[in-house]
């Protein structure tokens, strides 16, 4: 079955020929690689001091964004700036979300300033469907693309793999879905296995010993509970009840009620609102006398509507960390006129990180050594990297949903990876 993806639709600029030029400025938001981080000191001699990870740094203000216009042609480029092609549906049903996060890619355009890597950002559009994504790719190819951002859906991503690997040339996708990781194609989206673990390990180590699942019958749903059920034990707690339902809602509430027998004292709830606060809502209604489970959430949970539901109070989510990304999130509101997309991010640190590997010397490298380095990189949001399987680590942060506020840090994200990735 299919997921319910974060790359599901939550909408700048497509000029006649945008090629702009692209640097990281000491005022904008800066890129810097991130070093190993340091063995064990030895008596002698003291360690060097360990430089931080690659950091995006809070922009000057920005000035209005002009208006959009139709997609440009590609050509090739004299001057030696690297061409970076971003692949998203500016026309068709999901329009309004390919040209906001095309707005936050350009964004990142203009933050980058006149330092360091320059590359050309060129957008295509892919129609929100394979065969456009399939076409845009090769045009992109043919007019000498040496990476490709993008597209945004999984069958869209599957569709542009088949010319992109044929010439060698990396894609680093929106989409969440892992299955199409992998030879060259990188998958950026918030994925559900790191946030399960995450949260999971969080709430075994506070104590929580019994954990259940309350899940969708999707893709999604089935590899939060999957990872909910390894990751649990390995920390010295038991998962006592999984139970799924169908996606469209038909059966929640009875498979709520069912697993409210499970006396478990954490459970699980991959999924967003509207759903996720009604049965959090009749899971908390039918629990047992006496009993209070945590429950326990991804980034979907990232929304204002979940956070006024008071069988949620007191209930943890993974996520990348909130600081960034909501400065983000009011800049694109005040340059734009209107609310971002929650994946609007995604856009914004993939035009920040091709310009990291654009200023390297040589004329920039976009090869597997230079996406995969170890340290990874850091923007609106928070650290993450890039594995050879074109999987991403992410440092996660665990939120608290509590009465009248905005979600609380009780663990802070990782300011570091403390292992090689994969």
């Amino acid at each position: 079955m299919r997921a319910a993806r974060l790359d599901r639709p939550p909408g700048l600029l497509t000029a006649a020929c945008l090629v702009v030029a692209l640097a990281l400025a000491a005022c904008a938001p800066t890129v810097r690689e991130a070093p190993p981080r340091p063995q064990p000191a030895a008596p002698t001699p003291a360690p060097a001091p360990v430089p931080q990870p690659t950091m995006i740094e809070p922009p000057a203000p920005l000035p209005p964004v002009p208006p959009a216009a139709g997609n440009p042609d590609i050509g090739p480029l004299a001057d030696g700036r690297a061409l970076v092609a971003i692949l998203l549906p500016l026309s068709g049903p999901q329009a309004a979300l390919g040209q906001a996060m095309l707005e936050a890619a350009q964004m990142a355009v203009l933050d980058a300033g006149a330092a360091g890597g320059r590359i050309a950002l060129v957008p295509q559009d892919s129609g929100g469907t394979p065969a456009g994504a399939e076409a845009a790719a090769r045009t992109a190819i043919d007019g000498g693309a040496r990476l490709i951002l993008g597209p945004l859906f999984s069958a869209e991503v599957q569709a542009a793999a088949g010319p992109a690997r044929q010439r060698g040339v990396p894609v680093i996708a929106f989409t969440n879905d892992a299955t199409v990781a992998g030879e060259g194609i990188y998958v950026m989206g918030l994925m559900p296995q790191p946030q399960v673990d995450r949260v999971v390990s969080e709430a075994a180590a506070a104590g929580s010993k019994r954990f259940a699942v309350l899940a969708p019958s999707s893709s999604y749903g089935q590899l939060a509970a999957q990872t909910a059920e390894a990751v649990a034990p390995a920390r010295g707690a038991a998962v006592v009840g999984v139970e799924f339902y169908d996606p469209s809602g038909a059966d929640a509430q009875e498979t709520a009620r069912r697993l409210s027998r499970s006396g478990a004292d954490a459970v699980v709830l991959p999924e967003g609102p509207p759903r996720a606060l009604s049965l959090a809502s009749i899971y908390a209604y039918y629990e047992s006398r006496g009993a209070r489970a945590r429950f326990l959430g991804t980034a979907l949970w990232d929304d204002p509507a979940m956070w006024r539901e008071p069988a949620l109070y007191g209930s943890w989510f993974a996520a990348p960390p909130a600081e960034a990304r909501a400065a983000f999130m009011e800049r694109f509101q005040a340059i734009t006129g209107k609310p971002a997309p929650r994946i609007a991010t995604l856009a914004y640190d993939a035009v920040a990180l091709a310009a990291v590997l654009a200023r390297r010397p040589g004329g920039g490298d976009f090869s597997a050594e230079g996406i995969t380095q170890p340290n990874g990189f850091s923007g609106v949001d928070g650290l993450f990297r890039f594995r050879r399987d074109g999987l991403p680590d992410r440092a996660l942060a665990i939120m608290e949903i509590r009465r009248g506020t905005t979600p609380v840090t009780v663990r802070p994200a990782p300011t570091a990876f403390d292992d090689r990735p994969s």
